[in-house]
């Protein structure tokens, strides 16, 4: 059984394996999606953005719509604080 793919809506989790850069911790929401790029956006409206080969299949490992994968404890969550 293979996962469903991010969809515009989807939480994606922390740091990303660094895809978003090696500064990058926000948590943000899928608001744009094609078929290789995906822009989401942060609790306080910073949109951040990725185009690579594969990266809708790399980024669902990060994905989780009922808790936080990135943070040990909930509410360190940015959509939590």
């Amino acid at each position: 059984m293979t996962e469903r793919p991010l969809a515009v809506g989807d939480r994606i989790h922390g740091y990303c394996g660094g895809y978003f850069g090696r500064d990058h911790y926000d948590c943000g929401t899928v608001e744009a999606i094609g078929s290789d790029w995906l822009v989401a956006r942060t609790k306080e409206g910073k949109a951040f953005s990725k185009a690579m080969p594969n990266v809708l299949t790399e980024l669902v490992e990060y994905r989780d719509n009922e808790r936080c994968t990135f943070y040990s404890d909930q509410d360190h969550c940015t959509f939590n604080e």
